[in-house]
């Protein structure tokens, strides 16, 4: 008989946001207008728990009674409803099980228990075989996530499977330029092959070995979150919509950004790149250019923001900006918020972004711009806070480094060192090149 205790929580009426968010993207992003309800449950597998410890936990660390209905064992489904369930893959980090097995053992005071969590997904409506795999293929990421079983395991640990032995790249360091080209081929990676062969040349120069094809998968994985992030804020010089059943919408939507653009940067519109950056935030840039969210306060985090909210203290009404936020570890409910005291007349201390402009005269010439502080702490009144510290790197030249010392903006005090670089253009083998040229 299997020690594993099982239990569903889903959560009540008026509580269930996250059940309608996803409903509301399956009909609207894959068209599925025939589903008509969905419900979202999560299931926890539990071994190591006498039913008495099991009991405890259940309506305080599972579960919240007056948020959620908790249903034992088997989870109660109707007729003509579609169900499946999602888990993370084995050796990927469950948060949830986690943070439930390590709560369980705060209240318990003994063993930490074992714990399994899965998401139950129960569609009702009309939806074929087809559609229903549509589903499970978009709210699935196979990167990270596997379609679950719906029975009980006889045991929740995994049974580990000693790994082949880590694959060497045999003859790596002497491939040819056509050798590292079909190699990138046949890898799929996201770096280019120019980037690929200076890893050649690193792990033969430097190393001097082959590379396994765990390291090569490491560096690419890095190279790519690189790729991504930088992507943010390149400059799109041309964007085409491709023909289809949404290119209507999608047109309707890029038109509206370059209307709010020129809106909100009037005459600066030359300086400021189309980029996706610029996309994603100009929806809060223009509500503020409108005067719309008057409250709004940039906050120490490049990709969030908070509000200024009235606060009593001491029987006196006055401004707060939101600072923290504690959320349950289990069903991410806010359990606590820490508020910044505003007062008028006072310096705020705050974290705000750099964002770089210009072509730099020393990447003309094959230099490399670096980044190195994506943010600078200052001191300023709040209504002279800059949403972000946009530094002009047209005049930089090969070798020469921006200090926070250089920088000059109107009403800003840099807390940050002086002697902290912000960006610089380095020397690379092509701007070597470059000046070897140019003396002779």
């Amino acid at each position: 008989m299997s020690d594993v205790i099982r239990v569903f929580v889903e959560k009540r009426k008026g509580f269930d946001v996250e059940a309608g968010q996803i409903l509301a993207d399956l009909r609207d992003n894959l068209g599925l207008t025939g589903i008509e309800a969905l419900r979202l449950v999560n299931r926890y597998d539990v071994e190591g728990l006498s039913a008495e410890e099991f009991e405890q936990a259940r309506g305080t660390v599972f579960s919240e009674p007056n948020a959620d209905v908790v249903y034992d064992e088997t989870l109660p489904v109707e007729a003509g409803w579609q169900v499946f369930a999602m888990e993370y893959l084995p050796g990927q980090y469950d948060q949830r099980a986690d943070s439930a097995a390590q709560c369980v053992q705060l209240l318990t005071q003994g063993e930490r228990p074992q714990v399994a969590t899965a998401k139950v997904i129960c569609l009702k409506g009309d939806l074929s075989p087809v559609d229903f795999e549509r589903v499970q293929d978009y709210l699935i990421n196979p990167v990270e996530s596997r379609r679950a079983s719906l029975e009980k395991p006889e045991t929740v640990g995994m049974t580990a499977v000693r790994p082949d032995d880590v694959a060497r790249v045999t003859g790596f360091t002497a491939m040819t330029e056509e050798q590292i080209a079909a190699y990138w081929q046949q890898m799929g990676f996201a770096m280019s092959v120019a980037d690929l062969a200076f890893c050649r040349d690193y792990f033969r120069d430097e190393e001097h070995r082959d590379p396994s094809v765990t390291e090569l998968r490491v560096i690419d994985t890095y190279w790519s979150d690189h790729c991504r992030h930088t992507t943010f804020l390149t400059r799109l010089e041309e964007i085409e919509v491709q023909k289809g059943a949404l290119s209507g919408v999608i047109e309707d939507a890029l038109a509206a950004y370059y209307a709010a653009r020129e809106e909100v940067y009037g005459a600066r519109l030359p300086q400021k790149n189309v980029c996706l950056m610029d996309m994603a935030t100009m929806g809060m840039r223009l509500l503020k250019k409108q005067g719309k969210i008057p409250d709004l306060d940039e906050s120490d985090e490049i990709n969030a923001c908070s509000i200024e909210v009235p606060v009593v203290i001491d029987g006196k009404t006055e401004k707060a900006v939101l600072r923290d936020v504690q959320f349950h570890p289990i069903r991410e409910e806010i359990l606590h918020m820490d508020f910044y005291r505003v007062q008028p007349g006072k310096p705020v201390a705050i974290s705000i972004p750099v964002r770089l402009t210009g072509n730099a005269e020393g990447v003309k010439i094959g230099g490399k711009l670096v980044l190195s502080a994506r943010k600078l702490t200052v001191s300023a009144q709040l209504d002279k806070l800059p949403d972000e510290l946009v530094i002009d790197v047209t005049p930089l030249g090969v070798g020469k480094t921006i200090f926070v010392g250089d920088l000059n903006f109107d009403g800003v005090k840099f807390l940050t060192p002086a002697t902290t670089a912000v960006c610089a253009v380095r020397v690379t083998r092509a701007s070597r090149g470059a000046d070897a040229a140019a003396a002779k």
